[in-house]
């Protein structure tokens, strides 16, 4: 009998059983997922409400969840998480990936920026309770420019700090062979712009100088220009206003720098801190048409670069802002591309 039910469809029979069972399930999670956020939304908004109307009374809130809570068998806690969370979402509408419990974690945050952050991130990328936990303990998504903070979904080991230098900072190099024993002359000295070019120009404004030391410029309308001392994070000086000039591949573009005092230089630049899958490899293309993709949304980049790798390209961090026409909003407030392809998972991140 047994083979004849096999021959009749019975594993057909018992696999769409099975699957009917587990959609049941499923579904009735979701259900029950659903209705205990639109309970707990409802309790607040009636929270608000009331205490709203009454918000002259002193006080008043308190005693209101605390009789609530002993006459109605609800824990004041939950109370106060139902009101926290009208007031976080009071046009709520739910989208099947947070929980109560999701949503109980994130009134753990201190401000409702935060707590829309990492909304935002969790809701996105499908983050179980237990991650949204470890993200909100390590601060992932704490301390960032605004067009990073909704995209960061990193572990804390896969972070990668941005190097937000500053604008026309540049190092004295010696301007010929010799030694300086009690600092060098202005004139003795050149300015590093970078890639291997050094500029003689009159260092106006800075005395006691030598080789090493930072110095920032300043344009005046005349065309001249003056300098004072910097100070700072070393790596982070070279920073330059760019245009893109092409896309090679997920982790390497074609720029043209100004790198001041009217002199440009074109470079092929490696993106630092991250490897991209090579071409023509199905996730090679991926990770450089989304790198193509946004870039092709500005007009202009702001890049920071360190020393060459070991193939000799120079490694930069790069920014850019959509519908920005200011370099200095770009390199505060931009995104850094280099995190967003790691965010999107179209990268490694490497050392």
């Amino acid at each position: 009998m047994g083979n004849t039910l096999v021959k009749d469809g019975f594993e057909d029979l018992k696999g769409e059983v099975v699957r009917l069972m587990q959609e049941g399930k499923i579904k009735a999670e979701q259900a029950f997922m659903k209705e205990t956020l639109q309970t707990y939304h409802g309790i607040g908004r009636l929270l608000d409400h009331y205490l709203l109307a009454r918000k002259d009374r002193a006080e008043y809130g308190a005693r209101v969840v605390l009789r609530l809570s002993q006459e109605v068998g609800v824990g004041k806690s939950a109370l106060y998480h139902a009101l926290a969370f009208f007031r976080l979402n009071p046009n709520f509408q739910t989208s099947g990936n947070l929980t109560w419990s999701h949503y109980r974690a994130l009134l753990t945050l201190p401000s409702t920026e935060e707590q829309k952050t990492y909304e935002i991130a969790a809701d996105e990328h499908g983050w179980s309770v237990r991650e949204l936990e470890k993200q909100i303990k390590a601060s992932t998504l704490v301390g960032q420019a605004p067009g990073e903070r909704e995209r960061t979904v990193l572990r804390p080991d896969q972070n990668l700090p941005a190097l937000r230098g500053q604008f026309y900072t540049y190092r004295l190099v010696e301007g010929a062979p010799g030694e300086y024993e009690d600092g060098g002359s202005p004139e003795d000295l050149r300015l590093d712009l970078g890639f291997g070019t050094h500029l003689a120009w009159p260092l106006t404004g800075v005395d006691n100088v030598h080789p090493g030391q930072y110095v920032i410029s300043k344009g005046n309308p005349s065309g001249d220009y003056t300098f004072t001392p910097g100070s700072g994070r070393a790596a982070s000086f070279y920073t330059y206003f760019a245009r893109v000039i092409s896309v090679i591949d997920g982790d390497t573009i074609w720029v043209d720098i100004d790198c001041g005092f009217r002199v440009w230089c074109r470079q092929k630049l490696r993106l630092r801190g991250i490897d991209a899958p090579e071409l023509p490899t199905n996730e090679g293309i991926r990770a450089k048409s989304f790198v193509a993709r946004e870039l092709a949304k500005v007009e202009f980049a702001v890049v920071t670069t360190t020393k060459p790798d070991k193939y000799n390209f120079y490694l930069a961090d790069v920014f850019y802002l959509p519908e920005a026409n200011e370099p200095g909003s770009v390199l505060t407030k931009g995104k850094f591309l280099n995190k967003e392809i790691l965010v999107k998972g179209l990268a490694k991140r490497v050392k």
